[in-house]
C-alpha cells in the first residue's frame, strides 16, 4: 500500500514515515489539524495528488480530554473540543476522501475509530456523545455510500493498556 498520514506535528509525522520507509513501505505526510474542514480537504486533495488516487481512508484522529466534572458544571469549551478532534474530524475526514471516491467511480473503503465509550454510561460526558455520534455517523455513511460502492465500517476498542518498553524482552 502506499500510505499517506497526518497529524498535527511534522516530527510525530517524520518519525513515523521513516519507520514505514524502513520497513520497505511506501509513505508520505501531510501537516494537518483534523478539527479544520480545509485542513483535510487539502490534506485528502494532497493525496490524490501524490498517489493518484485514495482507496481507503481510516479517520483515527480522537482524544479523552475534557473534564470530569459534573454534567450540569460541565464546561462549553471541553465539550466543543472533544466533538471537534473526535466526531467533526471524523466527518470531515470521510466527507472529504467520500467525495473522491465516489468522483472516481472505483469506490472504496472509509474506516472510523469509535470507542467502547460510545456504547456506555460513564462520567466522560463529551467524550462519550463524540463516540457515539461517531457510531451513528459511521452507520449513516454506510447505508447511503453502499450505492457507490463505498464500504464504511468502525473499529470500537475497549480501554488499552500502555506498554512499558522496559517490560520487553529482546
Amino acid at each position: 500500500a502506499k500510505v499517506m498520514i497526518a497529524a498535527r506535528t511534522q516530527e510525530q509525522l517524520d518519525r513515523t514515515v521513516q519507520e514505514m520507509r524502513d520497513a520497505g513501505g511506501v509513505a508520505s505526510s501531510f501537516t494537518a489539524d483534523v478539527t479544520d474542514s480545509a485542513q483535510v480537504n487539502a490534506m485528502v486533495e494532497a493525496c490524490v495528488r501524490e498517489f493518484g488516487g485514495l482507496d481507503v481512508c481510516f479517520a483515527n484522529a480522537g482524544m479523552g480530554g475534557g473534564t470530569d466534572d459534573e454534567f450540569w458544571e460541565y464546561p462549553d469549551w471541553a465539550f466543543e473540543d472533544v466533538l471537534a478532534r473526535n466526531l467533526k474530524s471524523a466527518f470531515y475526514t470521510c466527507r472529504a476522501a467520500a467525495k473522491v471516491m465516489v468522483e472516481s467511480g472505483k469506490g472504496g473503503v472509509l474506516v472510523t475509530t469509535s470507542s467502547a465509550g460510545g456504547y456506555r454510561a460513564s462520567k466522560r460526558w463529551a467524550y462519550g456523545t463524540a463516540k457515539g455520534g461517531v457510531l451513528s455517523l459511521t452507520k449513516v455513511l454506510a447505508g447511503n455510500l453502499a450505492a457507490h460502492n463505498i464500504r464504511v465500517n468502525c473499529i470500537s476498542p475497549g480501554i488499552v493498556a500502555q506498554r512499558d518498553p522496559a517490560d520487553e524482552q529482546e
